[in-house]
């Protein structure tokens, strides 16, 4: 579903950092963006549910950041990371994924992502990495 998202957090302004979230199951975008809106400096921009959506979204909103599943229907998280990557160069991608491994690190890492994390990671480590990848150009 191509949808902005509203940002709930009245601290949040467009010099925060302005995130995308793919991820094709709902309730996990969902919950992160409302996880993430309550950060001060981050701002959830849309979401979107495959990686033609995300890419799509991304060339739309801008976004400093985009929070890529890595397995998703139509194109997967490897394929939107390269095609954002090569055609918006400034926008920072971290790979997400439910499976810990150097091997979808790699992957991710070969076509352009900035970062990768597991879903088993903390709250506290998703917002250091955004930080750090956002600041690290």
């Amino acid at each position: 579903m191509l949808r902005p998202a509203t940002n709930s957090n009245p601290h949040a302004t467009d010099s925060g950092i302005r995130l995308l979230i793919a991820d094709d199951h709902v309730l996990v975008r969902e919950g992160l963006a409302m996880l993430l809106k309550r950060l001060d400096g981050i701002c959830v921009v849309a979401e979107a549910g495959d990686g033609e959506q995300a890419v799509a979204l991304a060339h739309e909103h801008k976004p400093d950041v985009v929070l890529m599943d890595v397995h998703m229907p139509v194109l997967d998280g490897l394929e939107a990371t390269e095609r954002l990557t090569r055609e918006l160069p400034d926008v920072r991608v971290i790979g997400l994924s439910m499976y810990e491994g150097d091997e979808i690190s790699a992957a991710m890492r070969h076509v352009g992502a900035a970062g990768y994390l597991s879903k088993d990671c903390s709250a506290t480590e998703l917002a250091s990495i955004i930080r750090r990848v956002k600041t690290a150009r």
